[in-house]
C-alpha cells in the first residue's frame, strides 16, 4: 500500500507501545528592555519621562505569573559624552555583572542625576517612567543645556524568591542609544 505522508496502522501493529520518553521542561526566559524618551526637547521645569517596553530574548517565551523588575538611571553630560555608546563586556547569555557596568558608566558619565522604577508582567509591555531625585520627588529638566540619556538593567538577584527562578540573567540595555537620549 503506497499513501506518502499518511501514518497507516496494519493489523499487526501492536495495540500497546511502552517506553521512556525524555523531554526538557524550559521554565525560564531571558527578559529584555527597548526604551525610548518620552520627548527629545525638554522645557524647563518639565519633567523627564522614559517609555520602557519589555521583551524576551530570541527563542524565549515569557513565563506565565512572572514580574520582573528593571531600574533605569539617568544621566546628562554634553552631547559627546551623553551620545557614546558604552558596550557592555558580556553576551546575553553571560552578560557582564550590571554593577560593574554600572560602575564602568560612572566612571565615564559620573554618578545618575536621576533614577527610575517599572515592572512588567508580560512581553510587549509598555510602561512610561518619571526620572526621581534620590529624595523621590520628579527631577526636572534644568534647561542647562546638556543631553540626557538613559541606562536600564534587569538585575536577576533583585527579583522576588519566586519570579528569580523564571529568570535566566541579568539583561543590560547598553547606554548611548538615541532612542532614549534627550536636551
Amino acid at each position: 500500500l503506497n499513501s506518502p505522508g499518511q501514518d497507516l496502522f496494519h493489523i499487526v501493529d501492536p495495540s500497546n507501545v511502552t517506553g521512556n520518553i525524555q523531554f526538557e521542561v524550559i521554565n525560564d526566559f531571558q527578559p529584555t528592555v527597548t526604551t525610548e524618551v518620552s520627548s527629545k526637547k525638554l522645557a524647563t521645569g518639565e519633567t523627564v519621562k522614559d517609555r520602557v517596553t519589555s521583551g524576551v530574548a530570541q527563542g524565549d517565551s515569557w513565563v506565565d505569573g512572572t514580574t520582573v523588575k528593571a531600574k533605569g538611571y539617568y544621566f546628562t553630560g554634553d552631547q559627546k559624552t551623553i551620545l557614546q555608546t558604552i558596550k557592555q563586556t558580556g553576551t546575553t547569555a553571560n552578560p557582564e555583572a550590571p554593577a560593574d557596568y554600572l560602575k564602568r558608566v560612572e566612571k565615564e558619565l559620573g554618578e545618575p542625576v536621576a533614577t527610575a522604577e517599572t515592572t512588567f508582567t508580560a512581553a510587549n509591555q509598555t510602561n512610561e517612567v518619571t526620572a526621581r531625585n534620590a529624595d523621590g520627588t520628579d527631577y526636572v529638566n534644568p534647561e542647562d543645556g546638556l543631553f540626557g540619556g538613559w541606562l536600564w538593567l534587569i538585575v536577576k538577584d533583585e527579583q522576588s524568591d519566586d519570579d528569580r527562578q523564571y529568570v535566566k540573567n541579568n539583561y543590560i540595555h547598553e547606554f548611548g542609544q538615541v532612542a532614549e537620549t534627550d536636551l
